[in-house]
């Protein structure tokens, strides 16, 4: 069985490599568009690796082998790549497409991004005429992005000779079995001269989450000295609560402006008018409040104050411009090495659990909370065990509902942290309405789903709100915890 596929997949990158041999003599003539290579050749070419790319088995989309960029996206920010591999709700790897006449070696940062933000290992670059295959061990480097892994520079009149390597690398059933952890072991600690220096295994815990923990713990120390500078009368306590207050607002922001959802003035956007302006101080700050009103309409839930509540202290402070064009040309520049819109949320939770295990003193050094330094550390549940805790709990319960009796659940969780469990129990809703929904079409309504520019049954926003609302309730005695938990399932 598994040789008959391997032969039918050599049989289909032949067909593939004889059809775009073909094409080549109107290369030039910049004819194929991305989202041609993609239909044409690269969704066949994963196809015959046993991947689902059409989704086929039409899945819902929270369980989805593979999870496929929309066309109408491709174009812009470069915020997602074109294609996500996945295995039993486990990412794997990435790829990224460009169209056949592009030079691939100027997109070798882009793709070798979008591993590191998904915490992954291995991420595949292809126009096609070459399949270049990427090992990230750690942040890359704009100027000096990692080079391909040896032997892993594919010229496509060479992919039949690289059928097998090819197959038993990326091929589905063999990346299910452990491929691409035993490529990444295998590739050797060596010093590259000319290249990015020491190319070595990947270690996850230095990876996004910590970098992303060590972004957010300096902009915070570095808050907080400059808030106790300008507010004298602040305490430790006052202190603690605008500093995350603040993150937390221009945060969230930034995820939804990645993530392409309506927030009136970018942050970007008021950066660029406050520099065309003169940079004048204490102006940078009263502009992005005043979008809050905005933000508050949109978000009726706390985290930017309700509508007709008095606004949260904040707001008024005097906040240092020259930290906050700082901090936003990091989270939101063009530059910028953090994909919000990639970066999985439960990685957000995990870097707040540890953010917050510390609270600013009434001298503004960050400090640890009494009960960390007791436990020597704060500890984040992975995500695999909240999967399955979930599934044997809030799963079980709610398997083969329909949404009508799936109405009287509810989740609690009494001591909710940062929200990983609650985010893991709100999907496995999710997920259940849309099951019941693929079953049922009849069911399928304006105001409940939608199909998206791939082909994928979605669940509307207003739909996702209302079992937030109604099935999703959490606790904690640290409310800075509970507006984290808020922020996540937002």
């Amino acid at each position: 069985m598994a040789q008959q596929a391997f032969e039918d997949f050599e049989q289909t990158i032949q067909k593939l490599v004889e059809a775009f041999d073909r094409d080549l003599p109107k290369r030039g003539d910049a004819h194929m568009s991305e989202a041609d290579l993609r239909l044409q050749y690269l969704d066949p070419f994963f196809g015959s690796l046993g991947w689902d790319v059409g989704n086929r088995a039409l899945t819902p989309f929270y369980g989805r082998e593979v999870v496929v960029e929309p066309p109408h996206l491709m174009q812009g920010a470069h915020r997602r790549p074109d294609y996500l591999f996945r295995v039993n709700g486990i990412d794997k790897f990435v790829c990224e497409a460009k169209r056949p006449q592009e030079e691939l070696l100027r997109h070798h940062f882009q793709v070798q991004n979008y591993i590191f933000n998904l915490k992954l290992w291995i991420g595949v670059l292809s126009n096609f005429e070459q399949f270049k295959v990427f090992l990230v061990g750690g942040q890359p480097d704009k100027n000096r992005p990692f080079s391909p892994l040896d032997g892993w520079t594919i010229h496509f009149k060479s992919y039949s000779i690289a059928a097998r390597q090819i197959w038993d690398t990326f091929g589905r059933h063999n990346v299910s079995n452990g491929s691409l952890d035993r490529l990444a072991q295998s590739s050797p600690k060596v010093y590259r001269p000319g290249k990015q220096g020491w190319l070595i295994k990947p270690e996850r815990a230095k990876r996004i989450d910590a970098k992303f923990l060590g972004f957010l713990e300096n902009h915070r120390a570095r808050l907080a000295r400059i808030l106790r500078r300008k507010n004298t009368n602040f305490d430790g306590q006052s202190l603690t609560e605008a500093t995350q207050k603040i993150i937390n607002r221009l945060l969230f922001q930034r995820i939804c402006e990645d993530r392409n959802i309506d927030v009136g003035l970018t942050l970007s956007a008021t950066t660029t008018r406050w520099e065309s302006g003169g940079k004048v101080q204490s102006q940078l700050w009263p502009s992005i409040v005043a979008n809050f009103r905005h933000m508050s309409r949109t978000f009726n839930g706390g985290l930017y104050g309700k509508p007709n509540q008095t606004p949260h202290f904040i707001e008024a402070l005097d906040v240092d411009d020259t930290w906050l064009a700082d901090f936003l040309e990091e989270l939101a520049g063009e530059d910028s090495s953090y994909l919000l819109a990639v970066i999985p949320v439960e990685i957000l939770g995990s870097v707040y659990e540890r953010f917050l295990g510390s609270v600013v003193a009434d001298s503004g050094r960050v400090e640890p909370k009494p009960e960390v330094r007791k436990s020597k550390g704060v500890y984040y549940t992975p995500k695999i065990i909240v999967d399955e805790v979930v599934e044997r709990t809030v799963g079980e319960a709610i398997s083969g509902k329909s949404p009508a009796q799936l109405q009287s659940y509810r989740v609690a969780d009494p001591a909710c942290g940062s929200g990983s469990f609650l985010l893991g129990a709100f999907e496995r809703l999710c997920h259940e309405h849309l099951v019941w929904l693929l079953g049922h079409p009849s069911e399928q309504k304006r105001e409940n789903c939608y199909k998206s520019a791939v082909g994928d049954l979605r669940l509307t926003t207003g739909f996702k709100r209302d079992i937030l609302v109604r099935s999703i309730f959490g606790v904690d005695i640290d409310a800075q915890a509970v507006e984290v938990t808020q922020m996540s399932l937002y």
